[in-house]
């Protein structure tokens, strides 16, 4: 008489049961604490309910001895990674700056960068 030998695994799966037969009703209470936390405003999750908010920064560029525009300047937003050149006339605009106040250079070949808050 031979004797079979199960796989190791077989025991483990004796009090298996199906992920359909799970019992939602547990999980309901957690849900209605999870949508109530999201409603007010996330209480507990300020990474779902808030969204940073940026803003746009547009401005002319000038010579403040003769007035005139200045292009290809270089305008750097401090501590952070925008920058925007100046076009023809001056302009420039920067996208997605961090809300509060912010610090900007100014450079161009030639003249002293100049910083303003």
């Amino acid at each position: 008489m031979t004797k079979r030998l199960l796989p190791a695994f077989v025991p483990l799966l004796a009090g298996f049961r199906p992920v359909g037969f799970f019992p939602v009703t547990r999980l309901l209470p957690f849900l209605r604490l999870l949508a109530l936390l999201l409603i007010a405003g996330g209480g507990g999750f300020p990474a779902l309910a808030q969204v940073p908010a940026t803003g746009t920064i547009e401005g002319r560029v000038q010579n403040a001895r003769n007035g005139a525009y200045l292009n290809n300047v270089r305008v750097v937003v401090k501590d952070s990674a925008l920058v925007a050149a100046t076009n023809d006339n001056g302009e420039f605009r920067l996208t997605g700056v961090p809300a509060g106040a912010v610090t900007l250079t100014v450079a161009y070949t030639g003249l002293e960068p100049q910083t303003q808050t």
